[in-house]
Order: structure tokens, then sequence, then C-alpha cells
């Protein structure tokens, strides 16, 4: 009977131990998940954090905008030239030399210079098929972007925007705000000119 007794015990404090053993590992288990929900919720308001951060960057950069342009083509024709800039070519006859030099186009850059700013390059970063195409400078003196902006509103008839947002200290806005406003209306018209129908 005693030796019953102490069977009955030892199996009891095993099953104590093993519940004991059960709990810890649900305690660790659900300490590693908690874990997991504060890194990940880090991670995402690192991201957010990064983004709100490229958001007031861009917010506080300059804008010049063009006039709105009308091309008799469908946007489909626009965007299939424009998205492959080797395809305006015949761009650097329409650009007055005198104020943008030196045009060199390939697939996805061009490079020009622009007076008295200096060498400027572009390079696509994003293409949204018959809406948008976007540029970030790729060497510049200055940190800039460019849009390309479409939309059609009848049948052949497409209109053309180009944004430019650039980052400029008080002393470069002040010789460069002329310049970049006449570089995206000077774009804008020469862009509207180009056959699109070939």
């Amino acid at each position: 009977m005693i030796k019953f007794y102490r069977e009955a015990f030892i199996a009891e404090a095993i099953y104590r131990e093993a519940f004991i053993g059960e709990a810890i590992y649900r305690r660790s288990h659900l300490s590693r998940s908690i874990y997991r929900r504060s890194h990940l919720s880090r991670s995402i308001y690192r991201e957010a954090f990064i983004a709100e951060g490229i958001y007031q960057y861009k917010k506080n950069m300059s804008t010049f905008e063009s006039e709105i342009k009308s091309i008799r083509a469908n946007d489909t024709e626009v965007f299939a030239i424009l998205s492959d800039l080797r395809n305006a070519e015949k761009l650097k006859e329409r650009i007055p030399q005198d104020k943008v030099k030196n045009i060199e186009l390939a697939e996805d850059s061009i490079s020009f210079e622009v007076v008295p700013i200096g060498a400027l390059s572009l390079k696509i970063v994003e293409r949204e098929p018959n809406k948008t195409i976007k540029f970030s400078a790729d060497h510049a003196p200055v940190d800039f972007f460019v849009w390309l902006q479409l939309k059609q509103i009848a049948e052949d008839d497409t209109k053309l925007k180009v944004t430019l947002k650039a980052d400029l200290n008080p002393m470069i806005k002040m010789m460069a705000s002329k310049p970049l406003e006449q570089f995206v209306n000077t774009l804008a018209d020469s862009l509207a000119k180009l056959d699109y129908k070939k």
C-alpha cells in the first residue's frame, strides 16, 4: 500500500512538472509571438517614418509646372514614344539651343545642359502606362524630379503637363527659378510638337 502511494505521489509530481513545463512553453511561445509582433510594429513604424520623411522632403521642394499642352494623338501613341526616349530623337531639333544644349538620349535616360545651371541627367524610375512617366536626377548639382503627365480627353487629343520639383536653397532658387520655368515650358512645347503617328 505504501509502495502504491509513493508511485501515485511520484506520478502526481511528474504530472505537475509536465503541466508546469507546458505552461512555461506556452508563455515562451506567447513571448516569442509578442516579440515578433513588437518587431513587426517597429519595422512598420520605421517604414512609416521614412515615408513621412520622403513626403515632407518632396513637399518642401520648389515646384515648376508647364502650361498644359495638346497633342494630336491618343495617349497610347504618346506613351509609346515617350516611354522610350530613343524615339524622341527629333526633340533635339525643336528645343532652342540657347536654352538647352547637348541633349543626349538613351532608352531610360536623357542628359542635357541648361543655361546657366549646368549639365543635368535624368533617369526614368517609373512608367504608368498611358498616364505618367517619372524621372529622377541621375547626375546633377541639385536633387530634382520630373513628371510627364498624360490625359486623353478625346480621340487624338491628349493633354500633356511637365512638372519639375527641385531641392533649391534660397540663393540657387533666385538664380535658377526663371531658367527652370522656361525649361519645363520649352520641354512641354517641344514634346507636344513631336509626330506621334509614325
